[in-house]
Parts: C-alpha cells; sequence; structure tokens
C-alpha cells in the first residue's frame, strides 16, 4: 500500500511555488550498493531524480539488498561509508524518526519548509519509521560535532545516532503489501544555522574547554594527594647510610647510587631525590652525571 502524500508536478518550474531558490540539479551524493560493499560512489543527481526514487521504492522482502544513500561529496571512495570519507558540503541533509514521533507530528511542526519524507522498512502503522530530506541555509556539515549538535537542537524528537554526517541510509524501500507513505513538501529553506544555533555551539565548545581544565585541575590534584616520600626507602636508606672508600669509580656507589635515584623518579619524589644528589655531588659526582642517571630513570619509568 502506497499513500501519496504530495507528487511535485515536474513541467512546472519549481521557482512558481512559494519557496526560496533550492538546488536542483549537481546535487552531490554518494550510492552503496549495499551495507556490506567496501566501496563507495560519488555521484551527482538531480532533484527530479532523488524524487523518482521516493516515488517509485525498491520492493524486496530483505531490506540489506537494498542500496544506499547520503548526501556530500566524499574523499575516498575506496574507504566505503566511512566517517572520513565526506567533504563537508551538501545543503540537503537526512533525518531519522523511529522512536514514536509520527509523520503528522513532523508535518504540523515543519509545514513551512521544503522536505522530502518516506517511510522505512519496518514502518507500520502503528509504529511509524520514516526518513526525512531537508534543504538548510547552509553547506552542511560544518564538521561531525557542530553537525550533530545543531542537529539535535533543531530536532529534537530525532534518533540521536544518526545525526553524523558520514551517516549513510537506505533508499526507499518496503516488502510487496506493506505500508509505504511519503510526501513531497514544497517550502522554504531550514534555517539551520542560525544566531541562535552558532551561539549555543560556541557556548558548549567553551564548557568542554572549561570542563577539560577542572579534569586536568583535578588529576593534578591526585597525583600530588599520591605522590609519597621514598626517604625511608632500603635502596635510597642504603644509599644514603652507606660511606664509600673510594670515590664516583667504586662500583658499589654508581649502582646503589642508580638504585637510589629509581626510587626517588618512581615516587616522584623531589625532595628525597634532592638529598641522593647532594651525596653525589660530595662524592664527585658531576652535575652531567647525576642527570644523565636521572633522564635514563625516568625513560625506564
Amino acid at each position: 500500500m502506497i499513500v501519496k502524500e504530495l507528487t511535485l508536478d515536474w513541467d512546472k518550474p519549481l521557482s512558481s511555488y512559494p519557496t526560496e531558490p533550492i538546488q536542483l540539479n549537481d546535487i552531490p551524493m554518494l550510492m552503496c550498493a549495499n551495507k556490506f560493499d567496501s566501496h563507495i560512489e560519488p555521484v551527482t543527481a538531480t532533484l527530479k531524480d532523488i524524487c523518482e526514487k521516493v516515488e517509485h521504492p525498491f520492493i524486496t522482502d530483505d531490506k540489506e539488498n537494498n542500496s544506499l544513500w547520503c548526501f556530500g561529496e566524499c574523499i575516498d571512495p575506496e574507504k566505503g561509508h566511512q566517517k572520513s570519507n565526506i567533504v563537508n558540503k551538501s545543503k540537503f541533509f537526512m533525518i531519522d524518526y523511529d522512536n514514536g514521533y509520527t509523520i503528522e507530528e513532523f508535518m504540523d511542526v515543519y509545514k513551512d519548509y521544503f522536505y522530502i519524507l518516506y517511510t522505512s522498512f519496518s514502518h507500520t502503522e502503528e509504529h511509524h519509521k520514516f526518513r526525512v530530506i531537508m534543504y538548510g541555509n547552509y553547506e552542511s556539515p560544518l564538521n561531525d560535532e557542530e553537525q550533530h549538535y545543531i542537529l539535535n537542537e533543531c530536532f529534537r524528537n530525532a534518533d540521536k545516532t544518526t545525526l553524523q554526517p558520514n551517516r549513510i541510509f537506505y533508499v526507499p524501500a518496503h516488502k510487496q503489501g506493506a505500508p509505504y507513505r511519503y510526501k513531497f513538501n514544497i517550502g522554504k529553506q531550514f534555517p539551520l544555522y542560525n544566531d541562535v544555533i552558532k551561539n549555543l555551539v560556541e557556548r558548549s565548545r567553551r564548557d568542554r574547554a572549561q570542563e577539560e581544565a577542572r579534569r586536568l585541575t583535578y588529576v593534578k590534584h591526585l597525583k600530588s594527594k599520591t605522590k609519597k616520600s621514598c626517604l625511608k626507602n632500603e635502596k635510597v636508606q642504603t644509599y644514603l647510610n652507606t660511606s664509600y672508600p673510594h670515590d664516583k669509580g667504586n662500583g658499589d656507589s654508581n649502582l646503589n647510587l642508580y638504585k637510589a635515584i629509581c626510587v626517588c623518579i618512581t615516587c616522584d619524589d623531589n625532595e628525597t631525590l634532592e638529598l641522593v644528589r647532594q651525596k653525589a655531588k660530595n662524592e664527585n659526582w658531576t652535575d652531567k652525571e647525576i642527570d644523565q642517571k636521572i633522564e635514563s630513570a625516568r625513560r625506564m619509568k
């Protein structure tokens, strides 16, 4: 059962409809044969091509045999539908609904805007599941994070997992005899990136930066609390309390000095390290030689 809401009259210029200018040709898209295909094909389409796919959905018993599509330009087709393969250029974008929000509710809220709506494969009249193609007032996405944030603000009832620019969707399809609905609505561009949303994005970015600064401060605080003195450590005490009969050439002095330094570095105990340094200098070790041992201990930490 196919329910038509509105079919565009392609013999009638789109400019004659009460709408803002909308891109009719050379629309950048990505197509994939199925969800298991490792190759994605960058194509260009006309608005008429897109509407015809919606008006004449693929009929199948298994949606995974169906092809997939999304809007945008592709960097590397061999990567398949991955996050890094889409250039941030497309005023068309797609929204997915499957959480109980009805088609009628959507149509009422967004009645003034241009959109193409079609039901997804598992749609039923009891539980509406549908996708919407809309036309924004800027080339989206700006980046993954901003696109997700903006769409989440503008389409609160949409599936939050489908707001990424790399998200690729099944083209229109349904089982033979299953309910399928679609609608073409002529209207204005959706004001996706207005000043309000822009300020929200910038505020969110500042909030995250502040949160990261607080986190780093807390981590530093925890580290300072966990520092402990290693003055009573056996290896440190062995070096500090042993009087070596000879100068730095003594093998025991060399080995025990290094062991004491390693303990101080492991414990981040700079105070005890300074005591070890002073004793070493009294035994004629140079600052350069001591620093070399400290650097070696840091590398081994």
